[in-house]
C-alpha cells in the first residue's frame, strides 16, 4: 500500500479512516448515521464523485441500497433493490458472491467491493467517479479497499450488537407472555394470549391454533386472530389425522424436523409438543404484508409454542379436575352448588340485560318403588335415562360462546333444568316435549323393561321471583301441585290452584 500511496498522503488517509470506525463503536448513534457519516469521510478523503453501501437483505434475498452519496450534493437516492441470484445478477452480485474478489468497470468509471468477514456476506461498496469521467486510480482502489474492510467489521459490530439487543427484548416480551399465559389456568385465557402475542408480540399477520381430539382422532380448530384486529372461533375446521389431508395435519407427521424446515415462504405450521407428545399445531403466516418469514421470526415462534403447549396442558388438566368437582359421578350433569352458582350468574344477566329465563325442577313419580321393587342398580338405571333425555333437549352454548341451558342433579331423583331467555310458554313446551320423550322411554333392567314418569313445576324470572332463593321455592311449589294432583304432568306458578287437573298440562 505504501508503495501506491505517499507517506504524508497514508497519515492523513488513515487518520480520516480511524474517524470513521470509530463512529460504529458509538452504538447510541445508529447504523444509518454512522454510514451516512461514513460515505461522507470517503468523499472527503478519496476523489470520487459518488458512493454507495448496498447491504444484504435475507427476507427479500437482495441487496439494498442502504446509503449513497454524492459529492457537493449530499443524501442521493441510489437504485433500491438488486436481487441475489447466481446467474446474471450484474456487477454487484458478481462481487457480493465472491466471484471477483473486486470489480472495476465502465472503462474504469466504476468499482465494486466486498463488505464481508470471515463467516458472513454483509454486502458491497460501490464508488464510481462518473461525473469526472477521471479514471479510478490504483492508489484510490487500495484506500477504498481500507475502508470496505473497516466498514464490514463495524457493520457486523453493530449488526451482532443490535441483533443481541433484539434478542434479549423479544426473550423479554416472551418472558412476560409467559408470565401472561400462567397467571390463569383458564384454558380460554391461555389461548387468547397465544394468538394475541403472535399478533402483537411476535408480528405475524395472523395466528390460527388446532388442538388434538385424541377420542375422535381428530385436528380441531379453536380460534384465530390477526392484524385486523379480527379473533374467531374456527372450530367448524376440523380434520383426520391422516397424512395427506392437507399441509396442517402433515405438519404433526413430522419427526425431528427443525422449525426452519416447516415453512412455505409466508406459512410456517408449529406442531405442540408436551414431553415429546404432539398436541396441536400453531399456524402463523404473513398473508396481508406477503413478507417472508425468517430465521428470527421461526426461533421466537418455536420459544412461544412451547411455552404454550405446556400451559395448554396445564389448564386442559384443570379444566377436567374442575369438570370432576361439578359434575354428578352418576349422570354427568352438574351437582347442587354449581348449579346455584348457574343460576346466580343467570340472574344478574336477565336483570341487566332485562330478559327472561325459566328454571323448572324434575321429579321422577314413584321413585322409591322402583328402588324397593327392582333394587338400587334399577333406580341407577332410571336416573341416568332421565338423564340422557334431558342431555338431548337443551342447548349448550350460543353462536357467541355464551352458555344457555344448564342442567343439573339436584339430590336424589330430583333434577333443575335453567332454559335461558325461555318465558313461561317456552318453557312449558319445552317440558312438554320432555315429559312425552320420558313416556316412551323403556329402560331394560336385569331381563325387566320399565317405563316411568316425570312431573314438573315451572319458575319464571321475573314473574315468579328475581332471585335464586325465589325462584327456587316458586317451583317447587308448583312441582308440589303437579305431584298432588296426578303426577306425569307439568305445572307452572301461575296455574297453582287451579282445581280441573285437566287445566294442568
Amino acid at each position: 500500500m505504501e508503495e501506491n500511496i505517499g507517506r504524508e498522503r497514508l497519515q492523513d488517509h488513515l487518520k480520516v479512516l480511524q474517524e470513521a470506525v470509530r463512529a460504529f463503536f458509538q452504538l447510541e448513534t445508529g447504523l444509518d448515521e454512522t454510514l451516512k457519516a461514513g460515505l461522507k469521510s470517503i468523499l472527503g478523503d478519496i476523489d470520487f464523485d459518488a458512493v454507495y453501501i448496498f447491504l444484504y437483505e435475507e427476507a427479500s434475498n437482495s441487496l439494498e441500497c442502504y446509503q449513497a452519496r454524492m459529492k457537493g450534493k449530499g443524501i442521493i437516492a441510489g437504485e433500491s433493490r438488486i436481487p441475489v441470484k447466481e446467474a446474471g445478477g450484474g456487477p454487484l452480485v458478481d462481487v457480493f458472491l465472491g466471484k471477483d474478489a473486486s470489480l472495476v468497470w465502465d472503462e474504469g468509471l466504476q468499482i465494486c467491493l466486498p463488505l464481508h468477514t470471515a463467516d458472513d456476506k454483509l454486502g458491497v461498496l460501490m464508488a464510481d467517479k462518473l461525473a469526472s469521467k477521471k479514471k479510478i486510480t490504483p492508489e484510490e482502489k487500495d484506500m477504498l479497499g481500507d475502508y470496505a474492510r473497516e466498514f464490514s467489521r463495524g457493520i457486523r459490530h453493530v449488526k451482532v450488537f443490535h441483533a443481541n439487543l433484539q434478542k434479549i427484548g423479544m426473550l423479554l416480551a416472551l418472558s412476560k407472555i409467559s408470565e401472561a399465559m400462567a397467571s390463569s389456568l383458564e384454558l380460554s385465557h391461555v389461548l387468547s394470549v397465544i394468538l394475541k402475542s403472535a399478533i402483537e408480540v411476535l408480528h405475524f399477520d395472523r395466528a390460527k391454533l388446532y388442538l388434538i381430539d385424541k377420542d375422535k382422532k381428530i385436528l380441531k380448530g379453536v380460534a384465530s386472530a390477526d392484524i385486523r384486529k379480527v379473533t374467531r372461533p374456527i372450530e367448524m375446521e376440523q380434520y383426520r389425522i391422516e397424512k395427506g389431508v392437507n399441509t396442517i395435519v402433515d405438519s404433526l407427521f413430522e419427526e425431528g424436523v427443525p422449525a426452519a424446515q416447516r415453512t412455505e415462504s409466508m406459512f410456517l405450521y408449529v406442531p405442540l409438543m408436551v414431553k415429546n407428545a404432539k398436541i396441536g399445531v400453531l399456524v402463523v403466516d404473513n398473508v396481508f404484508s406477503q413478507q417472508p418469514i425468517t430465521k428470527d421470526d421461526r426461533e421466537s415462534i418455536d420459544i412461544l409454542a412451547n411455552q404454550a403447549a405446556i400451559t395448554i396442558e396445564k389448564a386442559r388438566l384443570y379444566e377436567e379436575v374442575k369438570e370432576l368437582s361439578i359434575r354428578d359421578s352418576l349422570t354427568g350433569l352438574y351437582v347442587h352448588n354449581f348449579l346455584l352458582t348457574r343460576l346466580d350468574e343467570e340472574v344478574k344477566r336477565a336483570a341487566r340485560m332485562k330478559e327472561k329465563f325459566s328454571l323448572t325442577i324434575i321429579d321422577i313419580d314413584g321413585f322409591k318403588r322402583y328402588n324397593d321393587v327392582y333394587g338400587h342398580q334399577a333406580g341407577d338405571e332410571i336416573i341416568v335415562s332421565l338423564a340422557g333425555i334431558l342431555n338431548q333437549h337443551i342447548r349448550s352454548f350460543d353462536v357467541k360462546g355464551r352458555p344457555l341451558d344448564a342442567i343439573g342433579r339436584y339430590g336424589g331423583d330430583e333434577f333443575v333444568l335453567l332454559l335461558a331467555g325461555a318465558d313461561a310458554s317456552t318453557a312449558l313446551g319445552v317440558a312438554k316435549r320432555l315429559r312425552d320423550a320420558v313416556k316412551a322411554k323403556e329402560v331394560k333392567t336385569d331381563g325387566k323393561s320399565l317405563s316411568f314418569t316425570v312431573s314438573m313445576g315451572i319458575a319464571v324470572y321475573p314473574d315468579d321471583g328475581t332471585t335464586q332463593q325465589q325462584l327456587f321455592k316458586k317451583a317447587d311449589e308448583a312441582l308440589y301441585w303437579a305431584k298432588q294432583h296426578g303426577k306425569d304432568q307439568v305445572c307452572l306458578v301461575k296455574d297453582i290452584g287451579k282445581k280441573d287437573p285437566r287445566e294442568i298440562f
